[in-house]
């Protein structure tokens, strides 16, 4: 792999310096601020967060954007079971937000840095970091975070409630990536799974907006 990418609301940064991050297993993070709750099990990094260029779409809505996302190449014997919860899957990747996002997406403008690969270490995430000041060689700048994921072959959806409904697609044994929204407790990573209880939950109609 060549390059590695990091995706901001902020236009024409020319140096990224490490920011210090905690998490649990790698799997599941935040920035380390004065008015954010480190879980007592975290580790504490320092770095610049990366991401390869599969990865990166996922990252174009703003942050303060809870999200959540299931592949079909994750979960490849039950993604057809989305279609009993969703609308039919017209894409191998599906990303959920909440309905009263729709605007900010639509308007949010964003760019994509890319780096040398070489700068940076992988996590066990799949991610990457760099633990100094980097440099990006390139800066793609973008507007309409919602068309852009379009574009990028995503299907969006938004819903009344993402966290009701990502509660109830773990319980159906998804692997699921998530932004933004709180670990179930039992749960370690942000890659989860859960045991085949969806049998006692239910998505109540008009839960899902196209």
């Amino acid at each position: 792999m060549k390059h590695v990418y990091h995706v901001s609301e902020i236009p024409g940064i020319k140096q990224f310096a490490p920011r210090k991050y905690w998490h649990v297993e790698y799997g599941y993070s935040g920035p380390v601020i004065e008015c954010n709750a480190i879980l007592s099990d975290a580790q504490i990094l320092n770095c610049v967060y990366a991401c390869c260029e599969e990865d990166k779409p996922f990252y174009f809505a703003p942050s303060h954007c809870h999200r959540f996302m299931i592949c079909r190449h994750e979960n490849t014997e039950k993604f057809h079971l989305l279609a009993q919860l969703l609308q039919p899957a017209e894409s191998n990747k599906i990303i959920v937000f909440n309905e009263r996002d729709r605007f900010t997406l639509m308007s949010c403008e964003f760019s994509v840095y890319v780096f040398n690969a070489r700068d940076f270490s992988r996590l066990p995430t799949g991610e990457y970091a760099a633990s100094r000041v980097v440099e990006p060689i390139e800066e793609r700048c973008y507007k309409n975070a919602y068309l852009s994921l379009l574009t990028a072959g995503y299907q969006v959806l938004f819903v009344p409630n993402p966290v009701k409904l990502k509660r109830i697609v773990t319980a159906m044994g998804f692997v699921v990536r998530f932004q933004g929204m709180r670990r179930d407790m039992h749960l370690k990573r942000s890659h989860e799974t859960a045991l085949d209880s969806a049998h006692a939950l239910a998505v109540t109609e008009g839960d899902i907006v196209g």
